[in-house]
This record gives C-alpha cells, structure tokens and sequence, in this order.
C-alpha cells in the first residue's frame, strides 16, 4: 500500500510472504535506511483501532529501496485482519529510539478489502 501524503509518494508498507515466512516492511525510495542494520519500532493503526507495535530492523530491501522489516506473525496476522475490516486509513509510525528518530503517515484502506484477503488466501493466513 502506497502512502497517498503527497509528500511521500516514496514510501509504501509492504506485506510479503513465503512457505515459511511472513513480514510486514515499511519501504522507502534510497539507500539510507538500508546503511545500517539497527533496530527500530513500526506502530500501526487501523482507523480508531489499537495501536499494534511491531518490532523491526533496517536494511536495504532491494537497489532502490531501503526497508524497516517485521517477521512478528501475530502482529502482522493482527494488522491484516483489521485491514480487511477498514473502513479508511491506517497511520503508520517509524521509531528509532537509538537515535531518537520518529516520523508517520497515513496509508488509505479504502477498497483494501480484497486485496487483504487475497494475500491472505495466497498465504494461507486466516483472518478471524
């Protein structure tokens, strides 16, 4: 899902999923997240749910993106089934208590029902 902040057409959050695994990644366009490998706090929250915490790493995702990433299957399971349930947005928060560094934006979820569920089918998740 793209961020529609017209401020920061690059970035995007990213669900991926393989037999073994799943991740949620906050992504954006450079290399200077991927320099380092620290640790870093994702905070998600769909519409006027809960705050769901995620902790994640830095890294470099792929040559033109660098990436905060989290393999927390309940967290990610948690977001994903709230998602399908959206009725708007969802806020996205990035923490870096190392170096006391934190910013958000707001991803639209309108229409983000059948695609919620289509991964989730693809992957085997269930969605309660």
């Amino acid at each position: 899902f793209p961020s529609h902040d017209k401020r920061q057409r690059d970035q995007a959050i990213v669900f991926d999923c393989t037999k073994d695994s799943l991740a949620f990644s906050y992504i954006e366009k450079g290399e200077e997240l991927g320099k380092t490998n620290i640790p870093m706090k994702i905070l998600a929250k769909v519409d006027s749910g809960d705050v769901i915490n995620f902790n994640a790493r830095s890294g470099q995702r792929n040559s033109d993106y660098s990436a905060a990433e989290s393999t927390d299957t309940d967290a990610i399971t948690k977001l994903l089934a709230q998602s399908a349930k959206a009725k708007s947005k969802l806020l996205v928060g990035l923490s870096v208590p190392e170096i006391d560094f934190k910013q958000s934006f707001t991803v639209s979820l309108a229409s983000s029902k059948s695609a919620v569920n289509q991964f989730a089918k693809a992957c085997e998740i269930k969605l309660d």
